[in-house]
């Protein structure tokens, strides 16, 4: 092994029979020194008083975050580096893309954020989408304000792409109702105004309009909502707003 590959490495092993005792911990070898005068500090003191820090700093090059992590290794030697994580998603019957269903309610961790909505993990290896307009059931202006990265949230499947491997999430209470207006009002002879066209708009003796509404799993279009940006299994993190705005042009 050369002296780079020891130098990447060297903070992801330990050596439980080294003579070194900072060898079976998770400092890397390279900060040694100031863990040593870091161990003694905490030894005496229980913990580090900012004048050591700023002479640590100044004396060793060291950013705070790195002094933080040692300070943490050094007071729970062989500690599991997982444990301030969160749980992986391990949901009942619920292992790949086949096993779900719409309708179904799931547990997802949000992987990524971005304007048109949030992209989910559910412990398999394809990610969801669920799309702005199913984030509430009100009017969401800016997913962030709804939702951040690692959020664990309960969602309803709307709908399924075995095709494409798609996923879309919701979290709206239930089914959007979708009012549309076509064509011009003509009076007729029962005194009503009829409209010309499917889902028109009519209006009654009382002067209220009367709306046929349909009902749909998205509020972009009929059918099976499609929230795809064009780019082959995007899950948020190739998403260029520039692009897609040149390309428009």
């Amino acid at each position: 092994m050369g002296p780079k590959s020891f130098e990447q490495c060297a903070g992801f092993l330990k050596i439980p029979d080294s003579t070194e005792a900072l060898d079976n911990t998770w400092v890397h070898p390279e900060n040694y020194e100031a863990a040593r005068v870091i161990k003694e500090n905490i030894t005496t003191t229980g913990n580090l008083s900012s004048s050591a820090v700023s002479e640590l700093k100044e004396k060793y090059k060291i950013g705070d975050t790195t002094i933080t992590d040692i300070v943490e290794e050094l007071k729970k030697p062989g500690r599991d580096p997982r444990e301030g994580f969160p749980k992986p998603i391990m949901q009942k019957g619920v292992i790949t893309f086949e096993d779900l269903k719409e309708g179904q309610m799931v547990t997802g961790k949000i992987k990524n954020v971005v304007d048109f909505g949030a992209f989910v993990d559910l412990g398999i290896k394809e990610t969801a989408l669920v799309h702005i307009s199913e984030l509430s059931d009100t009017f969401v202006k800016d997913p962030l304000a709804l939702v951040k990265a690692g959020d664990m949230l309960e969602f309803r499947i709307v709908s399924l792409d075995p095709d494409r491997r798609r996923i879309s999430l919701s979290r709206r209470s239930g089914s959007t109702v979708r009012g549309t207006v076509r064509g011009e009002a003509k009076p007729g002879n029962n005194g009503e105004a009829k409209a010309r066209g499917d889902g028109g708009q009519s209006r009654n003796d009382s002067g209220k309009a009367k709306v046929t509404v349909k009902k749909d799993n998205s509020r972009t279009g009929g059918g099976k909502p499609d929230f795809s940006r064009n780019a082959k299994d995007d899950d948020g993190t190739m998403y260029n707003p520039f692009a897609l705005a040149f390309k428009k042009k």
